[in-house]
């Protein structure tokens, strides 16, 4: 996940204006202004995803074991027999459900912990909620405490897809928290794919626009109505309920929820730390 030491990024990247003039000269590689793009390195890892994998770990053990996770939406998601027609009516959903985190409940978190008030942890999307705690367990499984991370230059980058909470409060706007223009605001949760927050958040380390940087990824299904359109997108969707990756019984995709996190710094840096902390 880290670039390899090939790669090379032009110099009139956007990213590369404040590269620091001696590590940029020193890392030229060839004519015309482009250069080898600094060694980056994962020192923290958290998630949460389908099949009861709360742990990087799991997420191994799961993978080894060729595990597939169950298709049923938790009763916190939706009435999957309210949305789904075996006959295929217009405006239901194609796929008999999804792939879900069967031990998310959108409704539980522990706002106290983050200092977040009860008016606000109600507004806030529960991508949002989710994200603080996988977040938090990131950095627990780099070794850094939270306390330590507070004034630091660290950046955080986002990717996410539909806001479904978003959605929900629209439907009665006189019934909607006081606080839901800041707990569904798309900034929050920044519209751009996961990968490309990886390739941003790498531009950032090597221009030493920042130390380092969190990189996330969100996604909960709470509302199936956008799954029941009768356009392209149906085309789509598996009838079978499965993606069946790389294999000939593939008949198209199955949403799926997932909360990732990974903590990056430049490789240097990140030795730098960890031969730190083992002489203290």
């Amino acid at each position: 996940m880290a670039p390899s030491s090939g790669t090379s990024i032009t110099s009139s990247c956007s990213s590369d204006d404040g590269a620091p003039n001696a590590t940029a000269s020193s890392n030229i590689t060839g004519q015309g202004g482009s250069r080898t793009q600094v060694p980056v390195a994962i020192v923290g890892m958290g998630c949460r995803l389908p099949g009861h994998n709360n742990s990087p770990t799991e997420l191994w053990n799961f993978l080894k074991q060729g595990g597939i996770a169950t298709n049923e939406p938790p009763a916190s998601r939706f009435n999957l027999a309210g949305h789904h027609d075996k006959h295929r009516r217009p405006r239901t959903m194609k796929s008999p459900g999804g792939m879900f985190m069967e031990d998310v409940d959108p409704a539980v978190f522990d706002a106290q912990f983050f200092n977040i008030s009860h008016l606000d942890a109600v507004a806030m999307d529960p991508q949002q909620r989710q994200l603080l705690e996988v977040t938090y367990e990131c950095l627990e499984n780099a070794g850094i405490p939270l306390e330590t991370v507070s004034g630091k230059s660290i950046g955080c980058i986002v990717g996410t897809n539909i806001v479904d909470y978003a959605a929900i409060q629209n439907r009665d706007p006189e019934d909607r928290p006081d606080s839901a223009t800041i707990g569904v605001a798309s900034s929050i949760l920044t519209c751009s794919a996961s990968l490309v927050a990886v390739d941003v958040a790498c531009r950032y380390l090597d221009s030493y626009q920042a130390d380092a940087m969190l990189v996330a990824g969100a996604n909960i299904w709470l509302s199936p109505e956008h799954n029941e359109e009768t356009g392209m997108m149906r085309m789509t969707q598996s009838a079978s309920g499965k993606c069946h990756s790389f294999d000939a019984k593939a008949d198209g995709y199955v949403k799926a929820e997932g909360i990732n996190c990974v903590f990056l710094k430049r490789l240097d840096d990140a030795r730098w730390s960890y031969t730190w902390d083992c002489q203290s």
